[in-house]
């Protein structure tokens, strides 16, 4: 019995070990200057390196400052973390529109260039008086990703908004690779096995 209790022990102890604490992205350091992150420019903070890809159009750009990142949504904003992950969560805000917005943000979620899932998420309208809801307004919406690991992600707004802006990034990084379940197996039966095999030699 204490053998059997050892073994799911170090299997609790190697699963909670191969995930670490949240890691919020902290942009406040940036400042009121704005960085430049479109293709071939970038930014590195926390741990995300972001870029914003255009697909060489000169009216399209990104930039990155103290409030998080604002960009127009005709092109694809870029996170590639430094080490793999398994949560990414974001607020973002589709801003001049008329309306909630359906699959305001569509993302593709990578590992080392392989896709891994998608996930979307819809905003809803908050307009900028009340009082007048013609004159427009925001729409505001969270994408949350939970599942296999993944180093990158590109983000796609829909473009019944002119622009975009991330508000906040929070992601939970993968500290080492955690073993398959096949794996897990075959270091429990080796483990209860032990006895098994010196009790047989015993009778012998």
């Amino acid at each position: 019995m204490n053998r059997v209790l050892v073994v799911f022990s170090l299997l609790i102890l190697a699963m909670g070990a191969a995930q670490a604490a949240p890691v919020f992205v902290d942009f406040s350091p940036l400042g009121i200057y704005s960085y430049g992150i479109t293709v071939p420019n970038h930014y590195t903070i926390d741990g995300v390196d972001f870029t914003y890809d255009n697909f060489l159009s000169p009216d399209d750009s990104a930039q990155i400052d103290q409030w998080g990142v604002f960009g127009t949504t005709y092109g694809s904003l870029i996170l590639n973390f430094q080490m793999p992950v398994s949560m990414v969560i974001f607020d973002f805000t589709m801003i001049g529109v008329g309306g909630n917005v359906n699959d305001a943000a569509f993302v593709m979620f990578k590992n080392n260039g392989s896709d891994v899932a998608d996930a979307s998420a819809s905003a809803s309208y908050a307009p900028y008086d009340p009082g007048n809801p013609l004159l427009g307004g925001d729409a505001y919406g969270t994408l949350t990703y939970s599942g296999n690991q993944v180093n990158q992600a590109l983000i796609f707004f829909s473009t019944d908004a002119p622009y975009f802006s991330l508000d906040t990034l929070t992601y939970e990084p993968v500290t080492c690779a955690a073993p398959e379940p096949s794996s897990f197996a075959a270091l429990a039966l080796a483990l209860l096995g032990v006895p098994a095999l010196r009790f047989t030699r015993r009778r012998r």
